[in-house]
């Protein structure tokens, strides 16, 4: 009788511990499919960010190139109304404040798309700053960085503005004629002074694309740690719990040979 007791608790006990692991087992692989999921969607969403900062930054350095020409033409014009006749006064004139015009407007244009691309690169910044929160090593170097760089862009950006406007304000001073050669020569100066900041915002530019290399390989390594990690804890615990439900198949065995064990003896005893 304690016999079958015992076999009875073997056999209950085993089939409870396999049917417990194996439920662990899948429990343990659907958790790591979430979090490998999760994680890809986060770096997914990361890699989208770094997308439109690539885009608005080449978008920018755009600007920047066809601010050089425009910088160069005005120069050019100021140079034609300084010499031209009165036939030619009011297109060389016209000219000179249209271009004007045109390189404050998209000066402003490039400091606003560079505004944007800062508030993208701090979002990226907090989803580094979160990721270590929960452990995940990521390098911050190239985040901050990149801000510095947007940050030194807008500086020269606005001393571009306020180099714009002045060029404006003495073609505004030239009235309706002749422009002096002293006022041609400041409108020149200007020029300069404009073409020597979009230099400075051309190279920053630069700068910004080689940390945003830095920072999408660092976070590839990041995201491929993070896999790795998760990967090596779900194949451990299953390492585990396999390893426990053999034992409790073990018991299984017990409980059965127990009851096979009892059913010989029951057939082979005298009637």
């Amino acid at each position: 009788m304690f016999q079958r007791i015992l076999s009875t608790l073997f056999l209950l006990a085993g089939a409870l511990g396999t049917i417990g692991c194996v439920l662990i087992l899948i429990a343990v692989w659907t958790v790591s499919m979430r979090v490998t999921r999760a994680t890809d969607k986060v770096f997914n969403a990361a890699d989208g960010i770094l997308a439109d900062v690539r885009e608005r930054v080449a978008k920018t350095e755009d600007r920047v190139q066809a601010l050089k020409i425009t910088s160069h033409e005005i120069q050019a014009n100021a140079q034609t109304w300084a010499k031209a006749e009165a036939a030619e006064l009011a297109g060389s004139r016209l000219g000179v404040k249209k271009k004007a015009e045109l390189l404050l407007t998209e000066l402003d244009h490039a400091k606003q798309w560079i505004a944007l691309t800062e508030s993208s690169v701090q979002l990226l910044q907090q989803a580094v700053e979160a990721s270590q929160s929960l452990g995940v090593s990521a390098k911050t170097d190239s985040v901050q960085n990149l801000i510095q760089e947007i940050e030194a862009i807008q500086e020269q950006l606005r001393q571009g503005i306020e180099t714009a406007k002045n060029i404006t304000h003495r073609a505004a001073e030239a009235g309706e004629g002749k422009l002096t050669a002293d006022r041609s020569d400041q409108i020149a100066q200007l020029v300069v002074r404009v073409v020597a900041t979009l230099g400075i915002v051309d190279a920053r530019i630069q700068a910004i694309e080689n940390h945003l290399a830095n920072f999408e390989s660092a976070l590839k390594d990041a995201q491929q740690k993070l896999i790795r990690w998760v990967n090596l804890a779900a194949i451990g615990a299953t390492a585990i719990f396999a390893w426990m439900a053999a034992g409790q198949c073990a018991l299984c065995y017990l409980g059965i040979r127990g009851f096979r064990r009892r059913s010989n003896l029951a057939v082979s005893s005298p009637s």
